[in-house]
Protein backbone atom coordinates (compact mmCIF):
# COMPACT_ATOMS: atom_id res chain seq x y z
CA UNK A 1 0.00 0.00 0.00
CA UNK A 2 2.89 2.37 0.78
CA UNK A 3 4.33 1.80 -2.72
CA UNK A 4 0.95 2.53 -4.27
CA UNK A 5 0.67 5.81 -2.36
CA UNK A 6 4.17 6.74 -3.53
CA UNK A 7 2.99 6.47 -7.12
CA UNK A 8 4.50 3.12 -8.10
CA UNK A 9 2.62 1.56 -11.00
CA UNK A 10 1.19 -1.92 -10.40
CA UNK A 11 0.13 -4.34 -13.11
CA UNK A 12 -2.10 -7.40 -13.14
CA UNK A 13 -0.91 -10.31 -15.27
CA UNK A 14 -2.33 -13.70 -16.12
CA UNK A 15 -3.83 -15.65 -18.97
CA UNK A 16 -7.51 -16.49 -19.30
CA UNK A 17 -7.43 -19.78 -17.35
CA UNK A 18 -4.67 -18.78 -14.92
CA UNK A 19 -4.86 -16.96 -11.61
CA UNK A 20 -4.48 -13.17 -11.77
CA UNK A 21 -1.13 -11.94 -10.45
CA UNK A 22 -0.61 -8.45 -9.01
CA UNK A 23 2.94 -7.29 -9.82
CA UNK A 24 4.94 -4.45 -8.31
CA UNK A 25 8.46 -3.59 -9.43
CA UNK A 26 9.98 -6.02 -6.94
CA UNK A 27 7.43 -8.70 -6.01
CA UNK A 28 4.23 -10.39 -7.10
CA UNK A 29 1.06 -11.67 -5.41
CA UNK A 30 -1.59 -14.11 -6.57
CA UNK A 31 -5.10 -12.60 -6.38
CA UNK A 32 -7.88 -14.91 -5.21
CA UNK A 33 -11.53 -14.08 -4.72
CA UNK A 34 -12.71 -14.76 -1.18
CA UNK A 35 -16.43 -14.59 -0.37
CA UNK A 36 -17.48 -13.05 2.91
CA UNK A 37 -20.68 -12.31 4.79
CA UNK A 38 -19.42 -10.10 7.61
CA UNK A 39 -17.02 -7.65 5.97
CA UNK A 40 -18.00 -4.02 6.57
CA UNK A 41 -16.66 -1.06 4.59
CA UNK A 42 -16.17 2.08 6.72
CA UNK A 43 -15.40 5.59 5.58
CA UNK A 44 -14.46 8.72 7.50
CA UNK A 45 -16.91 11.62 7.36
CA UNK A 46 -17.53 14.92 9.06
CA UNK A 47 -20.12 14.93 11.86
CA UNK A 48 -22.35 17.21 9.80
CA UNK A 49 -22.53 14.55 7.09
CA UNK A 50 -23.97 11.86 9.36
CA UNK A 51 -27.66 11.47 8.65
CA UNK A 52 -30.36 9.75 10.67
CA UNK A 53 -30.24 6.75 8.32
CA UNK A 54 -26.51 6.16 8.78
CA UNK A 55 -25.16 3.98 11.57
CA UNK A 56 -22.31 6.17 12.70
CA UNK A 57 -19.89 6.13 15.61
CA UNK A 58 -17.89 9.32 15.80
CA UNK A 59 -16.56 10.01 12.33
CA UNK A 60 -16.88 6.46 10.96
CA UNK A 61 -19.97 5.17 9.22
CA UNK A 62 -20.78 1.93 7.44
CA UNK A 63 -21.16 2.55 3.72
CA UNK A 64 -21.30 -1.02 2.35
CA UNK A 65 -21.17 -4.72 3.17
CA UNK A 66 -19.12 -6.29 0.33
CA UNK A 67 -19.98 -9.83 -0.76
CA UNK A 68 -16.31 -10.70 -1.40
CA UNK A 69 -12.76 -9.39 -1.17
CA UNK A 70 -9.45 -10.22 -2.84
CA UNK A 71 -6.82 -12.18 -0.93
CA UNK A 72 -3.17 -11.57 -1.84
CA UNK A 73 -0.65 -14.38 -1.36
CA UNK A 74 3.04 -14.13 -2.24
CA UNK A 75 4.00 -17.04 -4.48
CA UNK A 76 6.74 -17.89 -6.98
CA UNK A 77 4.46 -17.35 -9.95
CA UNK A 78 7.03 -16.93 -12.70
CA UNK A 79 9.23 -20.03 -12.41
CA UNK A 80 6.96 -22.53 -14.15
CA UNK A 81 5.83 -20.06 -16.82
CA UNK A 82 9.43 -19.12 -17.69
CA UNK A 83 10.53 -22.75 -17.85
CA UNK A 84 7.73 -23.54 -20.31
CA UNK A 85 8.38 -20.43 -22.42
CA UNK A 86 12.12 -21.02 -22.71
CA UNK A 87 11.53 -24.35 -24.42
CA UNK A 88 10.51 -22.28 -27.46
CA UNK A 89 13.50 -19.93 -27.11
CA UNK A 90 16.36 -22.37 -26.57
CA UNK A 91 19.66 -22.38 -28.47
CA UNK A 92 21.10 -25.87 -28.95
CA UNK A 93 24.16 -25.12 -31.13
CA UNK A 94 26.22 -22.39 -32.81
CA UNK A 95 23.92 -22.39 -35.87
CA UNK A 96 20.93 -21.48 -33.68
CA UNK A 97 22.93 -18.65 -32.13
CA UNK A 98 24.00 -17.06 -35.40
CA UNK A 99 20.54 -17.44 -37.00
CA UNK A 100 19.12 -15.43 -34.11
CA UNK A 101 15.59 -16.78 -34.52
CA UNK A 102 15.24 -18.18 -31.00
CA UNK A 103 15.54 -14.95 -29.04
CA UNK A 104 12.71 -13.16 -27.21
CA UNK A 105 12.48 -9.48 -26.33
CA UNK A 106 12.30 -8.08 -22.80
CA UNK A 107 8.81 -6.67 -23.39
CA UNK A 108 7.60 -10.10 -24.53
CA UNK A 109 9.08 -11.69 -21.42
CA UNK A 110 7.34 -9.17 -19.19
CA UNK A 111 4.02 -9.80 -20.93
CA UNK A 112 4.32 -13.59 -20.79
CA UNK A 113 5.78 -14.17 -17.32
CA UNK A 114 3.50 -13.31 -14.36
CA UNK A 115 6.01 -11.79 -11.98
CA UNK A 116 7.77 -8.51 -11.19
CA UNK A 117 10.72 -7.16 -13.18
CA UNK A 118 13.17 -7.87 -10.35
CA UNK A 119 11.89 -11.43 -9.96
CA UNK A 120 12.11 -11.98 -13.72
CA UNK A 121 15.74 -10.81 -13.80
CA UNK A 122 16.56 -13.21 -10.96
CA UNK A 123 14.83 -16.12 -12.72
CA UNK A 124 16.69 -15.41 -15.97
CA UNK A 125 20.02 -15.43 -14.13
CA UNK A 126 19.22 -18.73 -12.40
CA UNK A 127 18.29 -20.28 -15.76
CA UNK A 128 21.58 -19.07 -17.34
CA UNK A 129 19.59 -17.21 -20.01
CA UNK A 130 21.86 -15.11 -22.23
CA UNK A 131 21.25 -11.71 -23.81
CA UNK A 132 22.05 -10.66 -27.36
CA UNK A 133 21.16 -7.25 -28.79
CA UNK A 134 18.43 -6.68 -26.19
CA UNK A 135 16.86 -10.11 -26.70
CA UNK A 136 17.06 -13.24 -24.58
CA UNK A 137 17.41 -16.98 -25.12
CA UNK A 138 18.13 -20.05 -23.02
CA UNK A 139 21.03 -22.37 -23.77
CA UNK A 140 20.25 -26.08 -24.02
CA UNK A 141 21.75 -27.96 -21.05
CA UNK A 142 23.35 -30.47 -23.43
CA UNK A 143 25.18 -27.62 -25.20
CA UNK A 144 26.22 -26.02 -21.90
CA UNK A 145 27.66 -29.37 -20.80
CA UNK A 146 29.55 -29.69 -24.09
CA UNK A 147 30.94 -26.14 -23.79
CA UNK A 148 32.00 -26.64 -20.16
CA UNK A 149 33.87 -29.80 -21.15
CA UNK A 150 35.59 -27.95 -24.02
CA UNK A 151 36.50 -25.07 -21.71
CA UNK A 152 38.01 -27.35 -19.04
CA UNK A 153 40.04 -29.45 -21.48
CA UNK A 154 41.28 -26.30 -23.27
CA UNK A 155 42.27 -24.73 -19.94
CA UNK A 156 44.23 -27.87 -19.10
CA UNK A 157 46.01 -27.75 -22.48
CA UNK A 158 46.75 -24.01 -22.15
CA UNK A 159 47.90 -24.36 -18.52
CA UNK A 160 45.16 -22.06 -17.16
CA UNK A 161 43.76 -22.18 -13.63
CA UNK A 162 40.08 -21.96 -12.75
CA UNK A 163 40.69 -18.78 -10.76
CA UNK A 164 42.64 -17.03 -13.53
CA UNK A 165 41.14 -17.67 -16.96
CA UNK A 166 42.41 -15.73 -19.96
CA UNK A 167 39.00 -15.20 -21.58
CA UNK A 168 40.27 -13.74 -24.86
CA UNK A 169 42.75 -16.56 -25.35
CA UNK A 170 40.07 -19.14 -24.58
CA UNK A 171 37.71 -17.52 -27.10
CA UNK A 172 40.48 -17.67 -29.71
CA UNK A 173 41.21 -21.34 -29.03
CA UNK A 174 37.54 -22.33 -29.22
CA UNK A 175 36.31 -19.86 -31.87
CA UNK A 176 35.44 -22.65 -34.34
CA UNK A 177 33.41 -24.59 -31.75
CA UNK A 178 31.81 -21.92 -29.55
CA UNK A 179 30.68 -18.36 -30.45
CA UNK A 180 32.73 -15.94 -28.27
CA UNK A 181 29.62 -14.24 -26.74
CA UNK A 182 28.31 -17.66 -25.68
CA UNK A 183 31.65 -18.72 -24.21
CA UNK A 184 31.92 -15.46 -22.23
CA UNK A 185 28.36 -15.92 -20.96
CA UNK A 186 29.19 -19.46 -19.79
CA UNK A 187 32.31 -18.28 -17.95
CA UNK A 188 30.34 -15.53 -16.19
CA UNK A 189 27.45 -17.91 -15.36
CA UNK A 190 29.83 -20.31 -13.59
CA UNK A 191 31.62 -17.60 -11.67
CA UNK A 192 31.16 -16.80 -7.98
CA UNK A 193 32.16 -13.21 -8.73
CA UNK A 194 30.47 -10.57 -10.89
CA UNK A 195 32.74 -10.49 -13.94
CA UNK A 196 31.73 -8.42 -16.91
CA UNK A 197 31.65 -10.50 -20.14
CA UNK A 198 34.20 -8.15 -21.72
CA UNK A 199 36.83 -8.49 -18.98
CA UNK A 200 40.06 -10.20 -20.12
CA UNK A 201 40.39 -12.50 -17.12
CA UNK A 202 37.80 -14.28 -15.04
CA UNK A 203 37.35 -17.23 -12.71
CA UNK A 204 35.02 -20.20 -12.71
CA UNK A 205 33.69 -21.93 -9.61
CA UNK A 206 34.41 -25.65 -9.31
CA UNK A 207 31.41 -25.86 -6.98
CA UNK A 208 29.01 -24.39 -9.58
CA UNK A 209 30.45 -26.58 -12.33
CA UNK A 210 30.07 -29.74 -10.22
CA UNK A 211 26.54 -28.81 -9.21
CA UNK A 212 25.50 -28.29 -12.85
CA UNK A 213 27.10 -31.57 -13.98
CA UNK A 214 25.51 -33.41 -11.04
CA UNK A 215 22.06 -32.18 -12.11
CA UNK A 216 22.77 -33.34 -15.67
CA UNK A 217 23.74 -36.83 -14.46
CA UNK A 218 20.72 -37.11 -12.16
CA UNK A 219 18.30 -36.10 -14.93
CA UNK A 220 19.63 -38.98 -17.03
CA UNK A 221 19.68 -41.51 -14.19
CA UNK A 222 17.96 -40.52 -10.92
CA UNK A 223 19.74 -43.09 -8.71
CA UNK A 224 23.52 -43.65 -8.50
CA UNK A 225 25.98 -45.55 -6.37
CA UNK A 226 27.42 -42.70 -4.31
CA UNK A 227 31.07 -43.65 -4.90
CA UNK A 228 30.62 -43.86 -8.69
CA UNK A 229 28.66 -40.59 -8.78
CA UNK A 230 31.34 -38.64 -6.92
CA UNK A 231 34.13 -40.21 -9.00
CA UNK A 232 32.36 -39.19 -12.23
CA UNK A 233 32.16 -35.59 -11.02
CA UNK A 234 35.79 -35.62 -9.86
CA UNK A 235 36.92 -36.83 -13.28
CA UNK A 236 34.82 -34.15 -15.01
CA UNK A 237 36.98 -31.45 -13.35
CA UNK A 238 40.07 -32.79 -15.17
CA UNK A 239 42.22 -32.20 -12.11
CA UNK A 240 41.67 -28.42 -12.21
CA UNK A 241 40.06 -28.49 -8.75
CA UNK A 242 39.28 -30.89 -5.93
CA UNK A 243 35.80 -32.33 -5.67
CA UNK A 244 33.85 -30.95 -2.69
CA UNK A 245 30.81 -33.04 -1.58
CA UNK A 246 29.16 -29.84 -0.29
CA UNK A 247 28.57 -28.72 -3.88
CA UNK A 248 25.92 -31.41 -4.38
CA UNK A 249 24.20 -31.22 -0.99
CA UNK A 250 21.03 -29.66 -2.48
CA UNK A 251 20.74 -31.77 -5.66
CA UNK A 252 20.71 -35.31 -4.25
CA UNK A 253 20.04 -37.25 -1.05
CA UNK A 254 22.11 -40.14 0.28
CA UNK A 255 20.06 -43.27 1.04
CA UNK A 256 21.08 -46.75 2.23
CA UNK A 257 21.99 -49.24 -0.49
CA UNK A 258 23.36 -52.76 -0.82
CA UNK A 259 26.30 -53.12 -0.72
CA UNK A 260 27.08 -49.38 -0.99
CA UNK A 261 25.19 -46.15 -0.20
CA UNK A 262 23.25 -44.55 -3.05
CA UNK A 263 22.41 -40.97 -4.00
CA UNK A 264 18.91 -40.14 -5.27
CA UNK A 265 17.87 -37.14 -7.35
CA UNK A 266 16.37 -34.28 -5.33
CA UNK A 267 17.16 -30.99 -7.07
CA UNK A 268 16.30 -27.92 -4.99
CA UNK A 269 14.99 -25.87 -7.95
CA UNK A 270 12.55 -28.63 -8.89
CA UNK A 271 10.99 -29.04 -5.43
CA UNK A 272 7.49 -27.71 -4.61
CA UNK A 273 7.43 -24.14 -3.28
CA UNK A 274 4.77 -24.75 -0.61
CA UNK A 275 6.18 -26.06 2.71
CA UNK A 276 3.67 -28.90 3.13
CA UNK A 277 4.33 -30.26 -0.35
CA UNK A 278 8.09 -29.76 0.01
CA UNK A 279 8.23 -31.87 3.19
CA UNK A 280 5.95 -34.54 1.71
CA UNK A 281 8.30 -34.88 -1.26
CA UNK A 282 11.40 -35.10 0.94
CA UNK A 283 9.95 -37.80 3.18
CA UNK A 284 8.91 -39.86 0.17
CA UNK A 285 12.60 -40.13 -0.74
CA UNK A 286 13.89 -40.81 2.76
CA UNK A 287 12.05 -41.52 6.01
CA UNK A 288 14.56 -39.95 8.37
CA UNK A 289 16.94 -36.97 8.08
CA UNK A 290 19.69 -35.47 10.16
CA UNK A 291 19.52 -31.69 10.52
CA UNK A 292 22.47 -31.07 8.16
CA UNK A 293 20.89 -33.36 5.54
CA UNK A 294 17.49 -31.69 5.34
CA UNK A 295 18.57 -28.07 5.86
CA UNK A 296 19.86 -27.47 2.25
CA UNK A 297 16.40 -28.34 0.90
CA UNK A 298 14.57 -25.73 2.98
CA UNK A 299 15.72 -22.74 0.89
CA UNK A 300 13.59 -20.77 -1.59
CA UNK A 301 10.37 -21.83 0.09
CA UNK A 302 7.11 -19.85 0.25
CA UNK A 303 7.04 -19.09 3.95
CA UNK A 304 8.22 -16.27 6.24
CA UNK A 305 9.35 -18.89 8.77
CA UNK A 306 12.97 -19.84 9.33
CA UNK A 307 14.12 -23.35 8.42
CA UNK A 308 14.06 -24.45 12.08
CA UNK A 309 10.50 -23.17 12.55
CA UNK A 310 9.44 -25.04 9.41
CA UNK A 311 10.94 -28.21 10.88
CA UNK A 312 8.89 -27.71 14.05
CA UNK A 313 5.69 -27.30 12.00
CA UNK A 314 6.08 -29.99 9.36
CA UNK A 315 8.42 -32.63 10.85
CA UNK A 316 8.65 -34.67 14.01
CA UNK A 317 11.86 -34.44 16.00
CA UNK A 318 13.51 -37.36 17.76
CA UNK A 319 16.87 -38.86 18.66
CA UNK A 320 18.68 -42.02 17.57
CA UNK A 321 21.43 -43.75 19.50
CA UNK A 322 24.86 -43.95 17.88
CA UNK A 323 27.29 -46.83 18.32
CA UNK A 324 29.51 -44.73 20.59
CA UNK A 325 26.60 -44.05 22.94
CA UNK A 326 25.95 -40.49 21.78
CA UNK A 327 22.61 -39.39 20.33
CA UNK A 328 21.83 -37.61 17.06
CA UNK A 329 18.72 -35.53 16.44
CA UNK A 330 16.70 -36.69 13.44
CA UNK A 331 13.49 -35.60 11.73
CA UNK A 332 10.69 -37.80 10.44
CA UNK A 333 7.36 -37.12 8.78
CA UNK A 334 4.66 -35.66 11.00
CA UNK A 335 1.49 -37.77 10.95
Amino acid sequence: MAKLKEGEIFSVKGKELDSAVLCTNSCSFVLRKAETTNLLAFCEVQNSQVSDTDTGVGKLIIRATPAFHLDLSKENTGKGALSALLKEYCIANREDFYEGKKFISWSQLQNEIPCSSEELESLLKMAMVMQKDGHWAALAESWIEEIVSLVLTSMLAEDMALDKINVEKLCSVLKDEVPPPVLKHIVVSFSDNCHHPNEKTASMSAKLICRFLAKRLLRVEDRWVKREFEMTLKNALHGLADFDPCCIEDVCIEVPGTPEPLVVKCILEELPDLPKLRFRHLFQIKRQYKHKEILPFLKHIQSPDTADRLLLKYAKSGKVQNQDGSATRVYTERA
